[in-house]
């Protein structure tokens, strides 16, 4: 049985614990810096605060779903999504606590400080965090994927697989369906199949996934998807793209009994749905708190 892979914020729940990790030492180091080296949890005022900013890091980042396409981001973008991140942080506490009055008996230099710390541990975290998963997937590929595709088509769809899949798949072979070009290899892959034996072959030999990748100018044998999948084999085929929609976002969705390409400009996950309902509720207690102190 094919697994799903996982999707959402949870998928990345481990960037999302060393996040907090990251945001608690640089509460402490700024404690330390500004006010001596003492225990800043002993203090309730700095405790509630503790407790206040990790909160505030959790929303943001379920509503923003800055997590999402983490470990495909360049250094250039992750620093961009970093910065973002940390003066949102920073902001959100400031208005939390002089909201609930706690700001009043807070230093203001200790959240500036932690803010400065908390910017430059996160972004080395997430660049070494980032190297070490990858590092770990690409020498850890427990499942074979055989390529079919076209010669045009071929040095793109090795790169893409090789550079974007972080799924603990290794490429098992591949198949050229528009000329013969068995036994020659392609960016280290070996083309072991045409369109005459591709699904000889594939029976014959052990493969756990199927990606096939068809040019524009090409089309696929007839029956040939509905062939491999009397064998039990999971198989990736490209939906086309739809022209005028290339810039919004899409899904895969059942309506009516059809499988249809929903697109729109943006899809709101349940994390972020659950993140939007927390803000409102944190913002109805805040407002009633303030009414009675009014």
């Amino acid at each position: 049985m094919y697994k799903k892979n996982t999707k959402g914020w949870f998928k990345h729940w481990d960037f999302l614990i060393w996040d907090l990790v990251c945001l608690q030492i640089s509460f402490i180091l700024a404690y330390f810096i500004r006010m001596g080296f003492a225990n800043p949890y002993a203090d309730s005022v700095y405790l509630l605060t503790a407790i206040i900013i990790e909160l505030i890091d959790i929303i943001i980042l379920l509503i923003s779903g800055w997590l999402h396409g983490i470990l495909r981001r360049g250094r250039l973008q992750e620093l961009g999504v970093t910065i973002k991140h940390t003066v949102l942080v920073g902001l959100f506490s400031v208005l939390v606590l002089f909201a609930t009055q706690t700001g009043e008996t807070y230093s203001r230099a200790v959240m500036f400080i932690m803010i400065g710390i908390y910017f430059v541990l996160n972004y080395a975290m997430r660049l070494l965090w980032k190297y070490i998963v990858v590092k770990y997937r690409k020498n850890s590929s427990n499942r074979s994927l055989f390529i079919i595709t076209t010669e045009d088509m071929a040095d793109e769809v090795i790169h893409n697989v090789k550079e974007k899949d972080y799924s603990k798949r290794c490429i098992a072979g591949m198949a050229i369906m528009d000329k013969d070009l068995t036994g020659s290899e392609i960016d280290g892959v070996k083309v072991v199949a045409n369109r005459q034996d591709v699904i000889e072959y594939i029976s014959d030999k052990w493969v756990d996934e199927i990606l096939i990748i068809s040019s524009p100018r090409f089309s696929m044998p007839e029956g040939l998807i509905g062939t491999l999948s009397e064998t039990g084999i999971v198989i990736h085929y490209e939906i086309p793209a739809v022209d005028g929609l290339n810039y919004k976002r899409q899904q895969v969705e059942n309506v009516g009994g059809y499988t249809v390409l929903t697109s729109t400009m943006n899809f709101m996950t349940p994390g972020q749905m659950a993140g939007k309902r927390f803000m409102d509720i944190i913002g109805g207690l805040i407002g009633s708190f303030c009414a009675i102190l009014v």
